[in-house]
């Protein structure tokens, strides 16, 4: 029961135990939404007299044996600010696939372009220290 009611997943005005929906892991690609439906049918119970069910609703068609996810944070926020989120309400660094995904391409976008036949040989890091060395002085004609 560590950390019950630490966050508010739905944002609802009312509050509840939601047993079912609280097992539903984390992804920034979600393929649940998890809504209050009021019993009468109405989605509008945050000014509702009524009593209301939690509903996890497909986002897109999952196959069997998919996990359902949800999102604990935006997920229209960029890499950092979800990763930010999640931190701040102590989930750790997000792993998941779209993560992963954008932090690779953010990684290769950052990265020097190598320029062929010139990628030396790394056996330790005196051997790299020294090519790396002969390189500067024949680059700057010394």
């Amino acid at each position: 029961m560590e950390g019950l009611g630490k966050m508010n997943l739905n944002l609802e005005a009312h509050g509840g135990l939601f047993p079912l929906h609280s097992h539903l892991n984390h992804a920034c690609r979600p393929n649940v939404s998890v809504r209050h439906i009021s019993l009468d049918g109405s989605t509008n119970v945050l000014h509702s007299p009524n009593p209301s069910r939690i509903t996890a609703i497909a986002t897109s068609p999952i196959p069997a044996g998919v996990e359902l996810v949800v999102s604990y944070v935006d997920p229209s926020l960029d890499l950092g600010s979800r990763r930010r989120e999640l931190r701040a309400w102590d989930f750790g660094v997000c792993r998941c696939g779209r993560c992963l995904e954008e932090e690779e391409k953010s990684d290769s976008n950052t990265k020097a372009p190598e320029i062929p036949g010139n990628k030396p040989k790394v056996e330790d890091g005196n051997e790299e220290a020294g090519q790396l060395a002969d390189e500067l002085r024949d680059f700057l004609g010394v």
